[in-house]
């Protein structure tokens, strides 16, 4: 660098100096060579909207510079030497180099850009331990409804909704990036036409965008990276790691993508497939969509990665021809382990689907054709209406809480040498011709230990073994009682097989539910339920909030098994409404649909029910220092007669820390006095809240709880006289599985009630799950009782009965399409057919359970096993002839 340009900030010009040789100045200008090749050598400051065109040291400091720095030559290093340079407004680029090859950019920390660093159409590319965080980010992105991204999106520079973040690449090759730090912005990184490059141990997590974003192209390897929490409120196509358009024939391993909306996505649809790609050796768990999914696409092989604690496992939708699923560990998702529709020529190879909250391995069709050729010409679609041809072996499919195994309309494919099984949710169902579920017997260790290779281990399978060879030679072919289409299984394996022990500890074993059948009006006409559905009670009486946006409400006739229509709500109930007995009256909240910008909509009404008088009244819209808020569960403390609510959304200008806090009514009053402390995370739609014995407990709503482990279940604490807040437990801490939400479609379903006598808290889950909770409060232990009639799901109830001392349950939105209903459950130890009365009929169904085998209560028998054992046996038989003839 020559000294004059460095006195005038002038452009850096490599090889010539800058200023004017004058006649008088001769001397001088040979001086100032001299000197400009010390110089070189040296740090030198940045200044706004430098052109770099050799290799540039800065020195060490924090400068604001709005126009960012140029590479101005190929051949550069710049060692920004930790220097941090800051962007205004979250424009332009801190640096950028335009048509450069063998570039180098390393040790900066950039931010307050929209891109960090933008390289375009260069080869040889360094970019090496620089921190690029804290560029654009979407403020839409951050809080709900968060703009849905488009996955497709090109290389728009300006697109503030898709794009923006810490590094842009375009049409690069042979590139270099390792050791970045990518963070808190909309993207991490986007990589667009880059191909022959490595990315690799970069951390790219907590953006609210994609982590590392990859779009047309090809040969690259990514290893080792960490895109963790990339993800944003309602999920919107959110990825740790996003392949589209023709990006084919990469690698990617050992890398981290947990927490994301997906974890990785090789997504189409409407651009061209990403084929070909190597993914091994990467954890993409705990995703709120899908830990891995790959639609549209063959060829892609998804070897030894870990996609536990998800929504989904893998969801490959309309992959076809070679894509394998091999060696990967698929647990305790809340949905399915591997669900692919309309696929073909796929392989599913020794893989551990165990505990998932749905069913282990779904592949379908409806037979139509969705995405004309003519329409999507570069999809490439083989027979699309068809999924057939499958290769299913050497899998362990077991203790899922749906089936192991559901072939849809699945043809000439091959499954052989599985575990399949499991108390839970059974082993398979199979419709559709030419599938082949065993080998000729041959000679060789076959997935339990024997020495045959035939069919496939069915934990169900009660046949003989005649000959000693492994095989079942009695009850075959295997048909799981005609579930499995024909052939089904000639020669299922035989042998020992040690499943696991997903058993959850119980209590109340003399209590058993009771179907009380379809929700019936006196009147005789059935209803069913749907959002913001909920039950109340004084103690005595109980009353239903029926949602469904309609405006009726309920009295619960025990007499009768019935409801009776009371007085209109003045408004109908929209998504998440409450109900809740506060000193006389019945109070409710009519829904979280809320405008924050005005504070209009339901989300701040207040409405109050005399029972007496069967009359409503309007009660102030919940607000605080002049905002409205948006309430939505509601619980009352009977000794400082106030009533609380969960706040899921805030009027512009009010604190956005309220959406963690209860704010507090006086019923006395009618006024909104104050808010509590807040809990360690925001409320949101789905919330529910209890009290019991000076403490409200909260279910947070939205998208937690979903981890069938039981790991995220647990609820929050607040404890009234010290305005403080704790957690209970989670499920997994006392070994209680599926989670709350295991099996759920979406945030609503969690139910709470309290049985204030005996201090225990009853919760029911979402979804397509049947379990009750029990929570005790002094010994703060978690334990579950019977398995109740109703799912919860989408306009569900839970309510406990103090005077008759029965729990109450109507079932909300059923996965399965079964009417909805209402169900009970009573204290009746030993009454099998609920006839008041211990007699010769409870012997005689007692006699039965008593043959299953020990420590596995048979099903429709728990209500026998009273010493909560796990098994019926003598000492029951005990309990039962003390209560003979009452």
């Amino acid at each position: 660098m020559s000294y004059c340009a460095l006195l005038r900030g002038q452009t850096v010009r490599r090889g010539r100096l800058l200023c004017s040789p004058h006649p008088s100045r001769i001397a001088l200008a040979a001086l100032l060579a001299a000197t400009s090749a010390r110089l070189l050598a040296g740090p030198v400051v940045p200044t706004d909207g430098m052109n770099i065109t050799e290799d540039t040291t800065f020195v060490p400091g924090t400068y604001n510079l709005s126009n960012g720095i140029r590479i101005g030559a190929s051949g550069v290093t710049l060692d920004m030497n930790g220097a941090v340079i800051v962007g205004t407004n979250f424009e332009n680029y801190g640096v950028r180099s335009l048509q450069h090859d063998d570039v180098t950019i390393k040790n900066g920390v950039i931010r307050g850009y929209y891109y960090g660093i933008r390289v375009e159409d260069g080869s040889n590319i360094k970019i090496q331990g620089n921190d690029l965080s804290e560029n654009w980010v979407d403020p839409d992105s951050l809080d709900a409804p968060a703009p849905f991204l488009d996955i497709n999106v090109g290389p728009l520079l300006g697109d503030t909704t898709n794009l923006g973040g810490g590094l842009y690449m375009k049409t690069v090759s042979l590139a270099e990036v390792s050791g970045n730090t990518l963070r808190y912005q909309e993207n991490g990184m986007d990589l667009y036409f880059v191909s022959q490059s490595t990315i690799s141990d970069n951390n790219a997590s907590d953006n609210t965008g994609w982590g590392i974003h990859m779009y047309a192209s090809w040969g690259n390897v990514i290893v080792g990276n960490v895109a963790d929490y990339c993800t944003r409120p309602g999920l919107g196509d959110s990825a740790g790691v996003l392949v589209v358009y023709g990006s084919n024939g990469n690698q990617f391993l050992n890398n981290s993508f947990q927490y994301g909306g997906d974890g990785f996505f090789i997504g189409n649809e409407h651009g061209c497939p990403s084929n070909d790609n190597f993914v091994a050796g990467n954890d993409g768990s705990f995703a709120g969509a899908n830990a891995f999914e790959a639609t549209f696409s063959s060829g892609n092989q998804f070897i030894d990665n870990v996609a536990d604690g998800s929504n989904y496992g893998f969801w490959l939708g309309y992959s076809h021809s070679g894509n394998v699923i091999a060696g990967n560990s698929i647990r305790a998702n809340n949905v399915n382990g591997i669900e692919i529709e309309h696929g073909q020529e796929n392989t599913i190879e020794g893989n551990q689907i165990i505990g998932n909250g749905g069913k282990g391995i779904v592949l379908r069709t409806d037979g139509l054709v969705h995405f004309p050729p003519a329409q999507f010409p570069c999809l490439n679609l083989p027979d699309q209406a068809s999924s057939s041809f499958y290769t299913i072996k050497d899998n362990v499919v077991h203790s899922n809480f749906g089936i192991a195994l559901e072939l849809i309309n699945t043809t000439a494919s091959e499954i052989v040498n599985n575990i399949f099984g499991g108390e839970f949710g059974g082993t398979a169902t199979a419709t559709g011709a030419g599938n082949v579920w065993s080998v000729n017997p041959t000679e060789g260790e076959n997935i339990v230990g024997g020495t045959t290779l035939g069919g496939n281990y069915w934990s169900d399978y009660d046949g003989e073994d005649l000959d000693g060879d492994g095989l079942g030679d009695t009850r075959v072919p295997y048909t799981n009682d005609g579930q499995i289409a024909p052939p089904a299984d000639p020669h299922p394996l035989v042998g020992d097989v040690d499943l696991g022990g997903l058993s959850n500890p119980r209590t109340l074993c003399d209590r058993a539910w009771i179907d009380l059948g379809p929700n019936t009006r006196t009147t005789g006409q059935s209803f069913e339920t749907a959002n913001g559905t909920h039950f109340a009670t004084d103690g005595s009486d109980l009353y239903l909030l029926e949602g469904s946006n309609s405006t009726r409400l309920s009295f619960f006739d025990p007499a009768i098994d019935r409801y009776q229509q009371k007085a209109f709500v003045p408004e109908p109930v929209w998504d998440g409404g409450d109900l809740q007995w506060v000193n006389g009256l019945y109070y409710a909240t009519v829904g979280v649909q809320f405008i924050p910008s005005t504070g209009a909509g339901k989300g701040a009404k207040l409405y109050a029910y005399n029972p007496v008088a069967n009359t409503w009244s309007t009660r102030h819209e919940s607000e605080l220092s002049g905002f409205k808020l948006a309430n939505e569960a509601l619980a009352y403390d009977p000794v400082g007669n106030r009533l609380y609510a969960t706040i899921v959304d805030v009027q512009t200008g009010g604190s956005p820390t309220l959406r963690r806090r209860l704010a507090v009514y006086n019923p006395t009053t009618d006024a909104w006095i104050s808010a509590t402390s807040a809990a360690p995370e925001d409320f949101g739609a789905g919330s529910e809240a209890e009290y019991l014995d000076g403490k409200i407990y909260v279910w947070p709503g939205l998208l937690g709880g979903g981890a069938v482990n039981g790991a995220n279940s647990f609820l929050y604490v607040f404890d009234i006289a010290t305005d403080s807040w704790d957690v209970t437990p989670s499920l997994q801490d006392f070994g209680v599985i599926p989670g709350f939400r295991s099996g759920a479609f979406d945030i609503w379903g969690i139910a709470l009630t309290a049985d204030h006598a005996n201090g225990r808290l009853f919760v029911i889950g979402g979804e397509t799950n049947h379990q009750t909770y029990v929570f005790e409060a002094d010994a703060s232990t978690w334990s579950v009782a019977a398995t109740a009639p109703y799912d919860g799901g989408w306009g569900d109830s839970l309510e406990y009965v103090a005077a008759s001392e029965r729990l109450y349950q109507i079932d909300g939105r059923n996965a399965l399409g079964a009417p909805q209903g209402t169900a009970t459950m009573v204290l009746a130890p030993m009454d099998i057919d609920f006839d008041g009365l211990i007699g010769l009929a409870d012997y005689q169904v007692f006699a039965e359970c008593m043959t299953g085998p020990e420590g596995s209560t048979p099903q429709g028998c728990h209500q026998f096993d009273t010493d909560c054992d796990g098994d019926v046996d003598l000492l029951d038989g005990r309990i039962l002839q003390q209560g003979f003839g009452n």
